[in-house]
């Protein structure tokens, strides 16, 4: 099959293709207590996940 001729259309009710980007926003970075926060919540989903692979390996 030949497809070099062939037009799609995708967006048939679009007008052209010119879209603004937005390339210098700052993202803001996390508090001390945000990322104290997060850390607390990883260790507690590892603790989790142990307790869950450890009764898993005794049930199995």
């Amino acid at each position: 099959m030949d497809f070099q001729h062939y037009a799609i259309e995708y967006l048939p009710t679009a007008q052209n293709s010119e879209v603004q980007v937005v390339a210098n926003e700052s993202i803001p970075e996390k508090s001390i207590f945000g990322k104290f926060l997060q850390s607390v919540m990883r260790f507690i989903i590892t603790i989790i996940e142990a307790i869950r692979k450890f009764f898993t390996n005794i049930f199995n």
